[in-house]
């Protein structure tokens, strides 16, 4: 919705600025010199510009374009553009821009593009296509836009590859660990006794009583 509050002495001041005269193109600020849209944000004390917020986006693009045709004065252009100066007012956030559109749509396929077909059927040089043409306009008239056709469904979702199940094998049997040996008891390594001295070889009898003798002797003397 727009803020810009549409009054009757607004909706005056258009009409006695778009019956100055419509210019092609945005213009200049002044009366008869400027396009319809500008004419209302003038009417309204907006900047100088050609999107007045009060106005439908499709109904505004609607009227530039009707605006900046080649239209035979701009006198004729204003006297043309004069009931959809007022009606466009107040139309932002109150018009449903997409049925809308649709129905400008269908009201150029039903009337004027029939008026087309039948001005080309009529030319001299198209005799042989004046059936054809005649046909196209009378099916225009009646059938208008086809309706729209329904959306597409939806893609099924993306399927997942499936996993071949594989058997579930027992993991291997670990070999069996080797006998351990049996290890004796560790001794202590056995410390050998001594050896005892060995006596000095004893001489011979008869050495012996020798050295006897001499000292018994001796020991006399």
């Amino acid at each position: 919705m727009s803020d810009q509050i549409i009054t009757r002495e607004v909706a005056a001041k258009v009409l006695s600025i778009v019956d100055a005269g419509l210019s092609s193109g945005l213009g200049n600020q002044r009366p008869g010199e400027m396009c319809v849209e500008a004419a209302v944000c003038y009417a309204l004390g907006l900047p100088h510009g050609d999107d007045p917020k009060c106005v439908s986006p499709a109904l505004r693009s609607l009227k530039i374009a009707l605006n900046d045709k080649e239209w035979s004065s701009n006198d004729a252009r204003a006297k043309g553009m004069r009931r959809l100066a007022i009606i466009q007012l107040g139309t932002a956030g109150e018009l449903d821009d997409v049925a809308f559109t649709r129905s400008v749509a269908e009201m150029t396929i039903r009337i004027f593009v029939p008026i087309a077909l039948r001005v080309a059927a009529s030319m001299k040089g198209n005799v042989a296509h004046k059936d054809n043409l005649e046909s196209a306009a009378e099916h225009c008239e009646t059938e208008g836009t086809p309706p729209p056709s329904p959306p597409p469904p939806p893609p099924p979702p993306p399927t997942l590859p499936s996993t071949p199940s594989t058997p579930s094998t027992p993991p291997p049997t670990p070999p069996p660990l080797p006998p351990t040996p049996s290890t004796p008891p560790s001794t202590p390594p056995s410390t050998p006794r001594p050896t005892p001295p060995t006596p000095p070889p004893t001489p011979p009898p008869s050495v012996t009583a020798f050295c006897l003798n001499s000292l018994k002797r001796w020991s006399r003397s």
